[in-house]
């Protein structure tokens, strides 16, 4: 049957860096869920607020992430699509804001 969330995060720790490239990179053994959830929990890391500082912005978070591609911290497949995805985004919300207002903040 289907396994939501909960059933994944126990995977969370293994969802690519820690696991030899022999069994889980090459198998795959990680469900997808969890190595995607595994990127967004570093994304919201990076760039929610906290008591103790404030989240950096979209673009310096997907700077330092993009520098750290190949790390072994993430799927690289995964993380490159998360990153164009979310570079498009941005390009969006840039393009809107100035329609909206004649410049872009960035």
């Amino acid at each position: 049957g289907a396994v939501g969330i909960n059933g994944r995060v126990k995977y969370l720790p293994l969802a690519w860096a820690w696991t030899p490239k022999t069994s889980f990179r090459k198998n795959s053994d990680s469900p997808i869920l969890a190595r995607i959830v595994a990127i967004a929990d570093t994304w919201d890391a990076m760039t929610g607020d906290r008591v103790y500082r404030k989240g950096m912005t979209p673009e310096k978070a997907l700077s330092i992430i993009e520098s750290e591609f190949d790390s072994g911290q993430w799927d690289p497949e995964l993380v490159r699509v998360f990153v164009a995805m979310m570079r498009g985004d941005l390009e969006a919300r840039h393009e809107v804001e100035e329609d909206m207002f004649g410049e872009s903040p960035a």
